[in-house]
């Protein structure tokens, strides 16, 4: 799992689309000192699972099935009938036991198992996995889609498992579909654009979401001004759907995100060679922006937000009556700069 983009910044991406915090706790355990987006967060779990083993793995009673010399629980009344008949003295009994195999064990177990299979963590990183994983016994396995689409419900009795499952959850989201033997692989940013458009939407999305505390942040589908005259007709249509709309008490923010791998992509060259911005990139801004200001009362504002490597640029239009910004966020920075530009650019 490697990209060119600064090792820190893609991290922190991908803990903003998790919804993952970094603590001073996680920062104490030495995590500035990486060299892996995956040894990262393996370093965020060893984190909390040091947190969970001293809290207490989570047991529950599982239903148990047993043939034995004494009753223990409730008889099984017809097999026991089968067992006198064959002569044996023994009881079938159905008991319930604690267990350790509980749904919150089996995530972090199959998490640990995958990361042992990769060759993206350190030696020391790995003894430390390994110590985990051994004391988790005979606790089964899922498979990576399972521990992505499983869902929790926490209680306060479990909740201390809770950063340490969406630390499993994002670990197995980037488990490459391409697998070669038992070795576990993870996404590749550098060749896979598309992942890593995927993820800038995603980051930028939950950044606002968290730091935008007065405002509604998330994503809006938008019905499409058709009439379709028939079932087949309604059902081909493609599904409209803004990145992210930022709703303050005055202003609605339409931001739309873009990822090239290369620095020209927001730009397309006219008859004569003339540089100029991408038409389908303004085209499909100003629709979402029609739509909503047909609908709202708000100031509205439409945001193209583009993710630069070593290309900086800042345009400012109206629409009507609308403003529009053309901005880039460039991830070579650090990611104090990064963090800053964000800020700088939905407060404008």
């Amino acid at each position: 799992m490697s990209s060119a983009i600064p090792i820190e910044n893609l991290c922190y991406m991908l803990s903003y689309a998790w919804d993952i915090p970094i603590t001073s706790k996680h920062k104490e355990s030495g995590i500035d000192d990486f060299e892996s987006p995956i040894e990262w967060f393996s370093r965020l779990l060893l984190v909390e699972c040091s947190y969970i083993f001293r809290k207490g793995l989570q047991v529950d009673y599982k239903p148990e099935f047993d043939v034995l010399k004494k009753v223990r629980g409730r008889i099984n009344v017809r097999e026991t009938a089968r067992l006198m008949y064959l002569k044996h003295t023994s009881v079938s009994c159905n008991f319930d036991e604690l267990s350790t195999h509980t749904t919150l064990n089996i995530i972090l177990k199959s998490t640990l198992t995958y990361l042992l299979r990769s060759y993206d963590i350190t030696a020391s990183t790995r003894k430390q996995l390994r110590g985990f994983f051994i004391k988790l016994g005979d606790v089964p396995i899922l498979d990576p889609s399972g521990i992505v689409s499983i869902n929790i419900g926490y209680t306060r009795s479990n909740r201390y498992y809770q950063l340490a499952i969406h630390i499993c959850k994002l670990i197995a989201s980037q488990i490459s579909v391409h697998q070669v033997g038992n070795a576990t692989l993870f996404i590749d940013y550098e060749r896979d654009h598309a992942a890593l458009a995927r993820l800038f939407e995603s980051f930028v999305r939950n950044y606002y979401t968290r730091h935008l505390t007065d405002a509604k942040v998330g994503a809006t589908n938008i019905h499409w001004n058709f009439n379709p005259t028939d079932a087949a007709s309604r059902d081909i249509l493609p599904i409209m759907r803004t990145d992210i709309v930022i709703e303050k008490s005055d202003q609605i923010v339409i931001a739309d995100t873009k990822f090239y791998g290369r620095a020209t992509g927001f730009r397309e060259y006219e008859s004569g060679n003339r540089e100029s911005l991408h038409s389908g990139h303004l085209y499909q801004l100003t629709s979402y922006m029609t739509h909503f200001a047909n609908g709202h009362n708000k100031a509205l504002k439409g945001l193209l937000l583009y993710a630069a490597r070593n290309n900086d640029f800042s345009y400012a239009y109206r629409w009507g009556k609308h403003d529009v910004a053309i901005r880039t966020i460039n991830l070579d920075k650090p990611w104090r700069e990064i963090d800053a530009a964000l800020n700088a650019i939905i407060e404008s």
